[in-house]
């Protein structure tokens, strides 16, 4: 037991020389916004040099920090934007006959916003379990849970892209999508396919139950 300790720290010393891990987790001698700033823009715009450099090991409360703070923009920039439209409905549009929008009590808007970082958080473990036992189901993963996790957290930077409106969530959604395939062909040096197969099967089993739902709702409506 105490040989196996020292040949997995041995590893975790190797891999932190081949693996530098994201500004967010290294460069302690500059400040937390250009840490967040440096991570964000290297995993957005260069995901396939960042994943290559993130480390597989290493905690996982530096990454699930940082995916709470840009999971919780995706979650709380759309609540915002979503309050101005409704006031500005409710400004121009004072026709009765209107086309009205869903408009949750504030009392919604702020339990949402105050329980996003709890929520992002229990999304992270879970997705990350789903993704891995995947990526064990089609023979991609070549390493352990907390490496797709971190792929995971860090993925979470495509949520700034909720800060556009109207087409931001779109582009946030597919963004994101790309980047974890990117990570865990990096993270687990697996091929396309395998990352691609990890990834889709269970969003399209999701799209599938969602559109059976709505065709069952929309059946029942009719009865």
């Amino acid at each position: 037991m105490q040989n196996e300790g020292v040949v997995d720290g041995a590893a975790s010393a190797v891999e932190q020389q081949e693996r530098a891990g994201p500004s967010w987790e290294r460069d302690e001698s500059v400040g937390p916004v250009r840490r967040l700033s440096d991570t964000l823009l290297g995993s957005l715009f260069s995901p396939n040099g960042f994943f290559k450099q993130m480390r597989r090991t290493g905690g996982y409360l530096s990454p699930l920090v940082y995916g709470m703070i840009l999971g919780s923009i995706s979650t709380v920039v759309p609540i915002v934007w979503n309050v101005l439209l409704v006031s500005l409905r409710d400004v121009v549009l004072e026709s009765p006959a209107a086309p009205q929008m869903f408009t949750p009590s504030p009392g919604l808007y702020a339990l949402l916003a105050v329980l996003s970082p709890i929520l992002v958080t229990l999304v992270a473990f879970l997705w990350s379990g789903v993704l891995h036992v995947l990526l064990l189901l089609v023979g991609g993963a070549s390493h352990g849970f907390q490496a797709t996790f971190r792929v995971v957290c860090y993925s979470r930077s495509a949520g700034v892209w909720h800060i556009v409106p109207f087409v931001g969530p779109l582009v946030g959604s597919v963004w994101y999508v790309v980047l974890l395939v990117v990570g865990l062909i990096q993270a687990h040096e697996t091929s396309l396919g395998r990352a691609l197969a990890a990834v889709l099967i269970p969003l399209v089993v999701w799209a599938v139950l969602l559109f059976g739902l709505v065709v069952a709702m929309s059946t029942f409506s009719f009865l």
